[in-house]
């Protein structure tokens, strides 16, 4: 399928899974169904990223492309612990799996709306 499809499909199911989190613990059931779906999702993550990576840049910009990308990655976990329990508290808990989600979706909009500006050279080539 490629890296862009399975990258995508990696980010819309866990900002669905996200989305359908149920905010009430004692839908344990539809909790824990949700939260193995985003489980599976982030699995793929990472092996799609390089494979995009390394469809999408030359060979001489790969290992500077996947530093960013992981370093964002950590970047964006040190600041959620920071941003995300003030969205708790005018939110509630609910409030974080909703922006989790709907952050996903604006970023595959954003992804596929690059990736077809690029076409299938991609960003690098």
């Amino acid at each position: 399928y490629g890296g862009d499809v399975v990258l995508t499909v990696c980010f819309l199911s866990w900002s669905l899974a996200s989305l359908m989190t149920p905010g009430d613990a004692r839908r344990t059931f539809l909790l824990v169904f949700w939260r193995f779906v985003l489980g599976v999702s982030q699995g793929f993550l990472i092996p799609a990223v390089h494979t995009v990576v390394s469809a999408w840049m030359r060979r001489e910009e790969r290992a500077k492309a996947v530093s960013l990308i992981t370093s964002g990655m950590y970047l964006g976990s040190a600041s959620a612990m920071w941003f995300l329990p003030m969205v708790s508290r005018v939110f509630g808990g609910p409030g974080i799996l909703r922006l989790v989600g709907v952050m996903g979706l604006c970023w595959v909009v954003l992804f596929r709306t690059v990736r077809r500006q690029c076409g299938a050279e991609g960003v690098g080539a």
